[in-house]
């Protein structure tokens, strides 16, 4: 059994990662992570005071960061979820393929690990489903568009208006 204690270790990690990483005041922020061993993918998306929601890949245009620094951080984040996912596969635990910590500007945060099937899907992919079923955020390019479509129509939801003409 992995001990608490050290996964708590990691989430204090990964939350000042965060902070050190996000450039101005913020009230959330929500990480997504899927790994699968050989493979893996991270993103995040943050809320500002004024309740807007930003992407990570922003950061650099949005607050005059160096592109190389934005992209440290996430090879940091990238590296305590790989080490949180070794973690659980050392101790024979069942290793987790996504994982989600959402942090608030009081520093509570929740942690969700998911154990879905592993399916051939892009970073682009994933990070197009997860934004939509999390913030219900539309891609602006319609590859993302089509993806989206996809997806929705594989879960027999009803489609947004943005996407019933893709």
């Amino acid at each position: 059994m992995i001990e608490e204690k050290k996964l708590i270790g990691y989430y204090s990690e990964i939350a000042n990662v965060l902070d050190d990483m996000i450039p101005c005041s913020w009230k959330k922020i929500s990480l997504y992570a899927k790994e699968l061993g050989d493979w893996r993918f991270l993103t995040l998306y943050f809320y500002t005071d004024d309740d807007m929601i930003h992407h990570w890949g922003d950061i650099p245009d949005e607050y005059s960061v160096d592109d190389d620094e934005v992209d440290e951080y996430m090879d940091e984040l990238s590296n305590i979820t790989k080490k949180i996912w070794l973690e659980f596969k050392e101790y024979t635990e069942e290793p987790w393929t996504s994982f989600e910590f959402d942090i608030d500007s009081d520093w509570k945060f929740k942690v969700n690990f998911g154990y879905e099937e592993h399916k051939a899907l892009s970073g682009i992919e994933i990070e197009t489903r997860w934004a939509y079923d999390k913030f219900a955020i539309i891609p602006q390019e319609n590859a993302e568009k089509f993806f989206l479509k996809e997806y929705l129509e594989e879960q027999g939801e009803e489609l947004p208006e943005e996407l019933k003409e893709i």
